[in-house]
C-alpha cells in the first residue's frame, strides 16, 4: 500500500487464469464540523474469478482522503478495463457525509461526465443518516464509483 499525502492506494498483479482479490482497508482521522474529529473507516475490494479478466493485469484501488468522507469516492484501475465476466465489488465506509445528511443514498458510477446510478438489482444501499454506506454486487468494467442521491 502506498500513502502519498491525501492519496491512499493499493495495487496487485492478478492473473487471468487464477483470478484473485485486491483489498484496500484502513482508517484515518478527519476534521468534521467545528472542533470535532471523526475516524473514517473503509473496506474496499474487487474479486475476480478465474477467466474474469481478459489478460493478466495490475489492479489498483485508490481513495483521496480529502474527498472520500464526502461520498466514498473510489477509483479503480486500470480505468475503463472491461472484464470477460463481471467481477465482485464490495464497498463499506463509515463517517460518509452524504449518508449522514440523507435517508437513502445509492451507489453511482462516473459515465460520460456525469454520475449514473448503478442498477437497482444491486440491492444494498444504506444511508438512514447513519454515516455508514455499504454496497456489493457485480461490475462489468472499471470506472469511478461513489455514493450519491438520485433526484
Amino acid at each position: 500500500m502506498s500513502v502519498d499525502s491525501n492519496l491512499i492506494s493499493v495495487s496487485k498483479r492478478i492473473t487471468a487464469a487464477e483470478g484473485g482479490k485486491v483489498v484496500l482497508a484502513g482508517s484515518y482521522l478527519m476534521p468534521y464540523l467545528k472542533n470535532k474529529v471523526v475516524e473514517v473507516t473503509y473496506y474496499l475490494s474487487i474479486t475476480f474469478a478465474p477467466g474474469d479478466l481478459p489478460s493478466d493485469q495490475t489492479i489498483s484501488i485508490a481513495i483521496n482522503k480529502s474527498t472520500f468522507a464526502e461520498n466514498a469516492d473510489v477509483f479503480f484501475g486500470p480505468c475503463g478495463l472491461n472484464f470477460n465476466r463481471p467481477a465482485t465489488l464490495y464497498l463499506y465506509a463509515t463517517e460518509v457525509a452524504i449518508a449522514k445528511n440523507f435517508e437513502t443514498v445509492h451507489l453511482t458510477y462516473w459515465h460520460g461526465g456525469v454520475w449514473e446510478p448503478m442498477p437497482y438489482s444491486w440491492g444494498v444501499y444504506i444511508g438512514n443518516k447513519s454515516g455508514t454506506v455499504f454496497a456489493t454486487g457485480k461490475i462489468p468494467h472499471f470506472s469511478r464509483y461513489a455514493f450519491g442521491r438520485l433526484l
